[in-house]
């Protein structure tokens, strides 16, 4: 029988197209933007954001117009996404490999603003047991581990030597104490930091170039997370949120914390005293020697726990119409069900609400100052980052501060991720580095 060949009838079949990487870029920068909106678009809604920011990129590049096809007539963005496993069609669209590729992508940005490849100092209060190898090498030293002697820099810089005076080498090579080299480390210096991001209701408010409060420190959260995850594995990263009572929140769900407002009870309110006794017992349980608290905050407290009813008594004593809260099953549930959170609330446990024009509650203040002092008493460091042009409100954490002996940044704009991106690389490790190689 003799071969037969067959031919594919009508017209031939369009290699498939995808999008360029100057586009698949700029798809994936508007979709980590509309994933830390107050109320992000579901697939449908983030379809018809993409298609036209796409079109309006396309435009701006004098790009020519086309379609992203995907071989079965299909133009849609999102299935394309999906496709390559950076969605999925549920209410929270992310998938992990979506969120670590667009928290990498804010990471560089936020890293080219800084200027990143400066030699940086990781510095800290206590320096680690045992030690990681880097490439680089130094001189070696009298009294240094041989065991950490560089054998083929050290060979090789013998053969230069011997090359340079001699114009041959000879075999066996002569080693010098000069020829010897050793590798560079780094400390391992295990690192625990909780970040606790305000969820009160102003949170919402605009900064100065156009981004929210909240988005700003969404994305900053976002890409430390990024980096936590490439450059330091060993650290440990935890994220709380927090208003009237706290929250430990997943790191794949850091784009979705939404605020709180009146509609959620009382829940809109600012309490420091919660994140602290929250972030204190994560850090308790880690073995990492530095531990920090960050806290990140745009309000003055206005809300502390009342643990007994001394403390009750006494705050009526003083003001007879004092507001007093507790979160009920109901309202629980429904935080649950609405914003995926599982507050941390034991039953019937009282939260004492008291917000002032631009003032803190003796009482409060007091409350929160001796959570902070109990943390610092445990060896855990504070720091806060101030998203507010309130001169109260930096008076009151920089008085606060200076009682913690802690550091105070200032906020003014969405340049938090480059912020807390050096604060943490000046707090975590450091590169040790001989004078002699500089």
């Amino acid at each position: 029988m003799k071969n037969l060949v067959y031919f594919a009838s009508g017209r031939k079949a369009q290699p498939k197209q995808g999008p360029s990487q100057e586009e698949l870029r700029h798809i994936l920068e508007t979709v980590g933007r509309q994933a830390v909106r107050e109320r992000a678009p579901d697939l449908k809604e983030l379809e018809s954001i993409l298609q036209d920011s796409l079109r309006r990129f396309q435009d701006g590049q004098e790009a020519e117009s086309r379609e992203l096809d995907h071989g079965d007539g299909s133009a849609s963005i999102t299935k394309m996404l999906q496709d390559r496993g950076y969605l999925r069609n549920k209410k929270k669209w992310l998938t992990d490999a979506g969120f670590l590729l667009i928290g990498s992508k804010i990471l560089r940005d936020a890293l080219r603003d800084m200027g990143a490849g400066d030699p940086g100092l990781h510095e800290t209060r206590f320096r680690g047991d045992g030690d990681t190898t880097i490439d680089t090498t130094k001189r070696f030293e009298p009294g240094d581990n041989i065991a950490h002697l560089n054998v083929p820099t050290t060979l090789l810089n013998s053969v230069l030597r011997l090359e340079k005076g001699r114009g041959r080498v000879d075999f066996p090579v002569e080693i010098l104490p000069e020829d010897l080299e050793e590798s560079e480390r780094l400390d391992d210096v295990r690192t625990a930091i909780v970040y606790c991001i305000d969820l009160s209701s102003t949170m919402r408010y605009n900064l100065a170039d156009g981004m929210s409060r909240i988005e700003a420190a969404k994305r900053a959260l976002w890409s430390l997370y990024a980096m936590n995850r490439r450059f330091f594995p060993s650290d440990s990263v935890s994220v709380v949120g927090f208003a009237s009572m706290a929250s430990v929140v997943k790191p794949q769900d850091i784009p979705y914390l939404k605020t709180y407002d009146a509609g959620d009870g009382f829940l809109h309110y600012t309490n420091y005293q919660g994140a602290l006794q929250l972030a204190g017992r994560i850090l308790r349980r880690t073995a990492a020697r530095n531990r920090r608290i960050v806290l990140i905050t745009d309000g003055q407290p206005s809300a502390c726990f009342v643990e007994n009813e001394q403390q009750k008594s006494a705050i009526v004593s003083e003001k007879p119409y004092s507001n007093f809260y507790s979160a009920d099953g109901a309202l629980l549930a429904k935080v649950r069900r609405e914003k995926d959170i599982r507050l941390d609330a034991r039953p019937g446990r009282l939260v004492y609400l008291c917000y002032r024009y631009r003032k803190v509650d003796a009482r409060i203040s007091h409350q929160t100052l001796q959570e902070a002092k109990r943390c610092l008493g445990e060896g855990i460091s504070i720091d806060s980052i101030v998203i507010s042009d309130e001169i109260e409100l930096l008076d009151y954490i920089r008085g606060f501060e200076a009682a913690l002996h802690g550091r105070t940044y200032h906020i003014q704009d969405s340049g938090m991720s480059r912020v807390l991106i050096a604060d943490y690389i000046s707090n975590t490790r450091r590169i040790l580095r001989s004078t002699q190689n500089l």
